[in-house]
């Protein structure tokens, strides 16, 4: 891959700022889901059968600020959602 100078050089200057996150799904006590659905009932539909802690989105964040190799990462955390 031929990347020119000028951009090597910048992401050189500026190794801290890496750009990974998060795409977050439900998570309890933060949002309620669409239409006033309980948020328990919503979990149970999801793969992974429950709806998000705060503790799970802490846990990922923190591994991606830990993890000094990802580039642009974003961390999917929705509990299957996107699958089910």
């Amino acid at each position: 891959m031929n990347v020119p100078q000028s951009r090597r050089e910048n992401a050189r200057r500026h190794r801290s700022s890496r750009g990974d996150g998060a795409a977050v799904g439900i998570v309890r006590g933060l949002a309620r889901p669409a239409g006033g659905r309980d948020p328990a009932a919503t979990g149970r539909g999801l793969l992974i059968g429950r709806v998000g802690e705060p503790a799970d989105i802490a846990a990922a964040y923190l591994y991606l600020m830990r993890e000094g190799f990802s580039t642009g990462a974003i961390i999917q955390l929705d509990g299957g959602h996107i699958l089910a």
